[in-house]
């Protein structure tokens, strides 16, 4: 038996013997009577004439009608463990006794040789010719009767004769015939080699007593010489050997009187069958027939056998009535595996296949099944599996999607689960009756919701029987604002990552050395999640410098870049690395980071990339050998950020001499924003193309973006200046595209097209209001050309494809004319080509958004790690003021000047190791400066003493300002209750930089000054997903900010509270009770506002004060004003125990302690009267005591409020006591 990738590798083995000639020629007859199951023979497939292979027509006369192929193969293995492999089934001769005629047949004859054109058979001629096949005898088919016993047997019989369809001529020799004519008995006979006529006996060689109801295997050779001469056969029974050609000693019998000239037909025969006891009622199975002029030719396929092993076994299965259902099994064992199923134990159903299919289930195919898998060694059964058929059921909604509020930019799923007869089919719908393209699912997912989601959703289920309709699901989204952002001013898809919120803090408190340095205080310790609790974990710098990846540090010069692929930094989950803590820059050096955890946040940071040097000339030798110029360059780059992580906040930071890309992220990588980031200053050809040694491509690139399928990256208020290109290249080499959002950002100086797409690569992308000013270009290369002086490029983007790079663009300008200034503008947007431009911005958490030119102004101002050390402004043109005092500040200055100058080129590389000269390589050497000194490894900055005592991040002189115990460690704590801690707090105040408008108040929380959902600035317009939005982020005003409160109460309740320039207007009220208020620059009160300053609450102005409205302090509350205080409106101090700033200059009101006081006091016969002037803002109580020296003050009635008008007290019978005391208390 076979499976059916046996039997095709069977098949292909003797297509494979027809591909050799003399395989060809020598196969002269081949059967694996491999036919449909019960069918005649003449349903084989035809061959054509002179085709030795295929039996149709070679069948003839009556013969052929009713040979028939009966279910599986005869099996055969050797004494030796050799097993037959055969394919499909076995030829039956001969029928049972009670039929006549053609039904009574008892041989089959087939014509041998090649067919000529006329049909006419060649037989056999002159030569060596082989046989085998196996036979069986299958025993008396006797019907109702007790008295035939006859067991003669059947033959496989060589015939002599030409003629066409020949059926008569003389028997040669026979194969399998009695040695008697009948013989009663048990079916068990002798086999023999014969020879002579049909009539009889002639000579007979006894073989072998064999019984013949197993199969038997027979092997013959025919020695032929042409001639009238005795011609040989030699016959083995059994062999033990199946693939080797036996010797001729070995034969079981020989006959060496045949004579078989003319041989043309072979007859298999059950002998004479009839319905009487003297005829033989015999049936014959045949299989395997070979016929060839060498022994390879019918050698059977052989060899150790493996019984079928069951791997998978058929399951239960359930089906609705009239669709389809099948059992399957899988199977391993050596050729052929064959299958048996049956139904209900003993019913064979199925054909010989691995799977048992019904193409309509009904009732009556219910119950169970097995299959039982044969080869030549073997059966193995399988476990039985049921078949349960119910009837169809129509489609029911069991849990409809309920209903859910999510925030802008969130992802949802509504989902509904149904029963009813598969396959269920779902279709969802939007506001009642909008289908949903392509939500047809059970779950209906939306990425990231905008207010145009909201609404009601409902799903249809159907299946062929029925359809149900869910009931209503509403979706509410809320502005993103309700989230806490990670910092006042973070944007875009990482807006709100927490970092190491909450959790430890870890002090660095030395350089890094060299890529292995990981002892305590380093960076890389720090960056060790093993080292530290579970949890988030904040880390701080108490050094600044360069933080060294190279393999040497400072004793070895000559190797003054990175190593190899370790020379990198990987950042970790829940972390914050807050370089604005350190006591000067924080710089790394020599090779590349790569923020792979999820939830990072990176803000002021330089990375200052450069290349490897690992194959430079030796450097372990000894002696040590230096590399030489025919050395440079290397083949080892690096990105300054190889992002793979999720939620990454990139802040502030400046990434120069990158040696590959500068900035980017894989297919991994998701919410990550890039916000107010200098990339720049690659090094354009500093190594050999890794990809293709001893070739230059360049690789002074920007920013490569293949984040995967809906993965959200903003790209915003960046500086992109002196690189080649790839600004930005987007597309995802895996899943459907990223949302890439391109806002504000400047582009100078570039080669060629500045951004690109990859073709056949999605992505989703807005490209609004960026401004590209094109550059003097510089060095660039190509091959092993080299070309100095390459002019910068024009072009702004190319998608590669119109329809993978689908983009949103709008407000983008460009100044292309190089003439040294920004100032001649145009629209970039029509120079964005091969893109599918959408009609409206995809939403990705955007936030405020500026025109271009504001944008330029705001990118070059405040963009880069430590924005706050740059003396240089490019708007005053104060050139001399960049100075190297602080390198890493001078690196964005010169970018920025010559962005804004048109000047600067791109770079072939940053420092020339082999160049001495005292020009060479400047910044390089002048960064490479602030490493670990090589003898103590101390830190070129470092913070005092007892800076932090707690060590919880915050020096203790902040802790104090903010009421805080420096002596307790409290970084978690929140003490202004606004959710950020006081670390984040500190941390805040460190990096605030202005923000990009006014804020204002607009109590969307509550009237806390210290809450920043309450405060928002404000951009431009844009269309965000089909609708006209403007844009705009939570900002919490710092001191570089402008705020303005305008017809609202607000109040500040905590200290640490900060303005620029504070401005109060359209009758606005500002109470503060409790804490400070800080403004940096100018606190105006407009007409008709209220300041309240209460205590113990304070107000420190660094400059101006101006009320001209109504300005009230009392009690202990503070007022500081290091400028003027002008008062031009109402200021009350009629119950403030503090004294007016010596800059306070008055030409309003001034309310004092000396309008405090009862007038006309008077007795009215039992009652005491009094009055007082009362003022708004106040409250008046009029109290008693009989007694100063003990007692306590008692109130009269209640507090009255005061209105700018006298109020009157009266006491009633209080002029009755001897001796009675009487105040007024005014609050506040």
């Amino acid at each position: 038996m076979c499976n059916s990738y046996l039997a095709r590798t069977f098949l292909f083995l003797v297509l494979c013997s027809y591909s050799n000639p003399h395989a060809l020629a020598s196969l002269l007859a081949y059967e694996g009577f491999n036919y449909p199951n019960g069918s005649g023979l003449t349903n084989a497939s035809a061959a054509s004439a002179g085709d030795s292979f295929g039996w149709t027509n070679r069948w003839f006369g009556a013969n052929k009608s009713l040979a028939t192929n009966v279910a599986s193969s005869l099996l055969y293995s050797d004494a030796g463990g050799n097993a037959l492999l055969t394919d499909g089934g076995k030829l039956q001769i001969g029928v049972p006794a009670g039929t006549t005629g053609d039904n009574a047949q008892p041989s089959r004859n087939v014509n041998i040789g090649t067919p000529n054109a006329s049909g006419v058979f060649s037989g056999l001629v002159a030569g060596t010719y082989y046989v085998s096949f196996m036979m069986q005898w299958v025993g008396q088919q006797t019907v109702n009767s007790t008295t035939n016993l006859y067991t003669r047997k059947g033959d496989l019989a060589f015939r002599s004769g030409t003629t066409t369809n020949l059926s008569g001529g003389s028997e040669l020799v026979a194969v399998g015939r009695p040695n008697a004519s009948s013989f009663p008995g048990t079916p068990y006979d002798t086999w023999t080699l014969w020879s002579g006529g049909d009539g009889g006996a002639a000579t007979t060689s006894v073989a072998t007593s064999y019984p013949l109801n197993t199969p038997t295997f027979v092997l013959m050779r025919l020695e032929v010489d042409g001639t009238a001469a005795n011609d040989t056969i030699y016959l083995w029974l059994n062999w033990t050997n199946l693939t080797s050609e036996p010797p001729l000693a070995a034969a079981n019998a020989t006959n060496a009187l045949a004579n078989l000239t003319g041989i043309n037909n072979i007859r298999l025969d059950a002998n004479n069958a009839g319905t009487t006891g003297t005829f033989t009622n015999a049936v014959l199975w045949f299989d395997e027939f070979r016929l060839g002029t060498v022994f390879s030719d019918v050698v059977p396929l052989a060899g150790a056998s493996q019984l079928p092993l069951i791997t998978g076994h058929p399951v239960n299965r359930t089906a609705t009535e009239g669709t389809s259902v099948s059992f399957s099994v899988t199977a391993i064992g050596d050729p052929t595996l064959h299958y048996q199923w049956y139904f209900n134990t003993n019913a064979p159903v199925g054909s010989d296949t691995n799977w048992l299919t019904f193409s309509s289930a009904s009732n009556n195919n219910a119950g169970y099944y097995f299959v039982i898998v044969t080869n030549g060694s073997g059966s193995a059964t399988s476990l039985v599996a049921s078949l349960t058929v119910v009837p169809p059921v129509p489609a029911t909604i069991l849990t409809p999607p309920a209903g859910q509020t999510a925030v802008v930019g969130d992802p949802i799923t509504l989902a509904v689960t149904a029963t009813g007869t598969t396959p269920l089919r779902y279709q969802w719908y939007f506001n009642t009756t909008t289908p949903l393209t392509g939500q047809t699912n059970a779950a209906l997912t939306l990425t990231a919701v905008t207010t145009n989601d909201a609404g009601s959703y409902s799903v249809i289920v159907t299946n062929l029987y029925g359809a149900a309709t869910s009931s209503i699901a509403t979706l509410t989204v809320i502005p993103a604002f309700e989230r806490l952002p990670a910092f006042p001013g973070a944007d875009g898809a990482a807006r709100y990552v927490t970092g190491g919120r909450g959790g430890t803090v870890y002090h660095v408190t030395k350089l890094d050395r060299n890529y292995t340095d990981s002892s305590a205080g380093t960076l890389r310790y720090g960056l060790t999640s093993g080292n530290f609790p579970a949890g988030p974990r904040t880390i701080v710098f108490d050094v600044g410098g360069v933080f060294w990846l190279g393999r040497y540090g400072t004793e070895r010069p000559e190797y003054d870049n990175g190593w190899d692929t370790q020379s990198r930094y990987n950042i970790p989950s829940d972390v914050t690395l807050a370089g604005q803590t350190a006591p000067g820059p924080v710089i790394i050096m020599g090779g590349t980071t790569k923020p792979g955890g999820n939830n990072i946040i990176l803000r002021n940071l330089t990375f200052a990339v450069g290349y490897g040097m690992k194959s430079f000339n030796e450097p372990d030798s000894v002696p040590p050998k230096a590399p030489t110029p025919g050395d440079f360059p290397d083949s080892i780059v690096y990105d300054a950020l190889d992002i793979s992580g999720q939620n990454v906040m990139l802040d502030h930071l400046t990434t120069v001499y990158g040696t590959d890309e500068t900035i980017s992220c894989n297919e991994l990588a998701a919410n990550l924003t890039i916000q107010y980031c200098t990339i720049a200053q690659g090094q354009n050809y500093p190594q050999a193309d890794a990809e293709n040694p001893g070739v230059y491509t360049g690789h002074a690139l920007g920013s490569l973006l293949q984040a995967g399928s809906n993965a959200r990256i903003s790209i915003l208020n960046n500086l992109y200046a002196h690189l080649k290109g790839r600004l930005p290249r987007v597309g995802s080499e895996v899943g459907t595209g990223a949302l890439n959002d391109f806002r504000n950002n400047v582009f100078y100086n570039w080669f060629g097209t500045a951004g690109s797409g990859a073709s056949g690569q999605p992505s989703f992308n807005n490209f609004i209001n960026n401004f590209y000013l094109a550059g003097p270009g510089g060095d660039d290369v190509s091959g092993t050309n080299i070309t100095t002086g390459n002019s910068g490029g024009t072009g702004i983007f190319s998608g590669a494809s119109s329809s993978a790079t689908r983009a949103y663009v709008s407000g983008n300008l460009k100044d292309t004319n190089k003439d040294g200034d920004p100032n001649n503008t145009a629209s970039a947007d029509g120079d964005y080509s091969s893109i599918s431009s959408q009609s409206a911005a995809y939403s990705v958490n955007l936030g405020v958004t500026l025109s271009a030119p504001t944008g330029f102004t705001n990118v070059l101002h405040y963009a880069g790690a430590r924005w706050w050390a740059r003396p240089y402004d490019f708007m005053l043109g104060n050139t001399n003021a960049i100075t190297t005092n602080d390198i890493a500040a001078y690196v964005d200055e010169r970018l920025i000047k010559e962005t804004f100058t048109g000047t600067g080129k791109i770079m072939a590389w940053a420092d020339d190791p082999f160049n001495s000269s005292a020009g060479e390589g400047i910044e390089w050497r002048s960064l490479l400066a602030l490493r670990a000194d090589s003898n103590t490894y101390s830190a070129p900055f470092n913070r005092p003493a007892n800076w932090d005592t707690d060590g919880d991040g915050m020096p203790d002189s902040w802790e104090l300002e903010h009421g805080l115990n420096p002596n307790v460690a409290n970084n978690n704590g929140d003490f202004d209750n606004d959710g950020y801690t006081d670390l984040e707090e500190y941390l805040n105040d460190l990096a605030a930089w202005p923000a990009p408008g006014v804020i204002t108040f607009n109590n969307n929380t509550n009237n806390r000054y210290a809450e920043i959902f309450n405060w928002s600035v404000a951009g431009v317009t844009v269309n965000i997903a089909g609708t006209n939005t403007v844009t705009s982020s939570r900002w919490q005003p710092s001191r570089y900010d402008t705020a303005i409160i305008s017809n609202l109460t607000c109040y500040v309740d905590a200290v640490g509270q900060h303005a620029g320039t504070l401005w109060l207007t359209n009758s606005a009220t500002l109470n503060i009770t409790n804490g400070w208020l800080s403004v940096s620059n100018k606190f105006e009160n407009k007409s008709g506002c209220t300041v309240c300053v209460l205590s113990p609450g304070g107000l420190r102005v660094t400059n101006s004060l101006v009320n001209a409205g109504t300005m009230l302090l009392s009690g202990n509350a503070t007022l500081y004003v290091g400028g003027t205080f002008t008062n031009t409106g109402t200021l009350d101090l009629m119950t403030w125990n503090g004294t007016l700033p010596v800059g306070f200059v008055n030409t309003g009101t001034v309310l004092d302690h000396s309008l405090v006081k009862l007038t006309s006091p008077a007795v009215s016969g039992a009652n005491f009267t009094a009055a007082i002037q009362g003022y708004a803002k106040h409250s008046y109580q009029l109290q008693y005591r009989d007694d100063l020296a003990g007692g306590n003050w008692q109130n009269i009635g209640s507090a009255v409020n005061g209105s700018n008008a006298p109020i009157n007290f009266t006491h009633t019978a209080g002029a009755t006591a001897a001796q009675r005391f009487y105040r007024v208390m005014v609050n506040p």
